[in-house]
């Protein structure tokens, strides 16, 4: 069993940035993980660290925020509220003001997930900049010796055969299930309580595979300025997973004040100084925390037949896979007919 995590939040003795506490994190080549409260004061990125400045949530409220200088500046979803043109037009014109060498930006559920959502991967450059790298598909990019893996919300469901080896930072909008990752409710019969993350099932398990160094994501305002070094004991993942992802050090980023239409934000950007490894160094981060063995997982367009049930025998192919913990659920198209959902145990792979 991984030995117990602990996990911190952002207090009433942090360094302020434009009034609103920031979360400062150091990452060595040796992965530990330590608060530095001295790093806006001093202004200063210890050596051999790149310092990498995290935004997420700010639904629109971006004007307000003094942004710390850095290599490396990274949003991860809903700095939108409805992902309207002008919204998104607004935001790019601001991000675009900021003189971080390298940009990267992913959509949240806002950005994406509205009915008036205008911005996509096909028109993603009529709104940013060159400079600016809008990442909506699974992709891995390597800048300045980190490797970076990014999936916008309308993806992160689907990274289980896609997440590589080797990862720096996973940038996700929404974290996985069980760490940070649940809204508070309140109800006037039963008082308050913690949601469930409909969209984080199976993220941990893809982590498992091939475990990061940091998980950087938000969503779940509640929970912005968290971070912890592992999952805990009593997370409902089996003891290989828990045991995989011991050394990720999972940031949930999020700024925004608590509601679906929050008010403002609390919270400032997270700074991360985090040294790139050596090509040694790499070797042995990879062989400090095996991986779980990572499943056969079918691409899209994979023929299939199905095995069990009412369409016993019929052939379809695969629309999508969706994964909670070890098991595996398919989108179908199923020849000659509709499209049904099935369980991984209902069919077999052909091609």
């Amino acid at each position: 069993m991984p030995s117990p995590v602990s996990r911190f939040s952002i207090g009433p003795d942090s360094v302020l940035a434009a009034t609103l506490p920031s979360l400062q994190l150091h990452v060595p080549a040796d992965d530990s993980c330590v608060v530095r409260s001295d790093l806006i004061a001093n202004k200063s990125v210890q050596a051999g660290s790149l310092r990498v400045v995290v935004l997420s949530d700010t639904h629109n409220y971006h004007d307000s925020l003094d942004v710390p200088l850095g290599d490396i500046l990274i949003h991860c979803g809903d700095f939108t509220q409805k992902g309207s043109s002008q919204e998104v037009h607004d935001f790019a014109l601001w991000l675009s003001s900021l003189p971080h060498a390298h940009k990267i930006v992913i959509p949240g559920n806002h950005d994406q997930g509205t009915l008036s959502s205008a911005l996509t991967l096909e028109n993603s450059n009529a709104f940013f900049p060159p400079g600016v790298r809008f990442i909506e598909t699974a992709s891995l990019v390597e800048i300045c010796g980190l490797r970076i893996f990014c999936a916008g919300w309308m993806q992160q469901r689907q990274i289980l055969s896609e997440m590589p080896i080797d990862v720096d930072l996973f940038v996700t909008h929404g974290g996985p299930q069980g760490v940070f990752d649940k809204r508070i409710e309140t109800s006037s019969s039963d008082g308050s309580r913690l949601s469930d993350n409909w969209d984080g099932a199976g993220l941990l398990q893809a982590l498992a595979y091939s475990p990061p160094r940091v998980h950087l994501y938000g969503h779940v305002h509640e929970f912005g300025g968290w971070f912890q070094r592992g999952v805990s004991d009593d997370h409902p993942a089996s003891e290989a997973v828990q045991a995989a992802c011991a050394r990720t050090v999972f940031i949930n980023c999020a700024q925004a004040q608590d509601g679906f239409r929050p008010a403002g934000l609390d919270r400032g950007p997270t700074i991360l100084d985090i040294a790139p490894l050596s090509p040694d160094a790499r070797l042995n981060h990879k062989a400090s925390a095996p991986p779980v063995p990572r499943p056969m997982v079918p691409a899209a367009g994979s023929s299939l037949v199905i095995t069990a049930g009412p369409l016993m025998g019929r052939n379809g192919s695969v629309l999508k896979v969706l994964v909670d913990g070890d098991s595996f659920q398919y989108r179908v198209q199923i020849e000659g007919g509709s499209t049904v959902w099935l369980d991984g145990s209902q069919v077999r792979v052909v091609s």
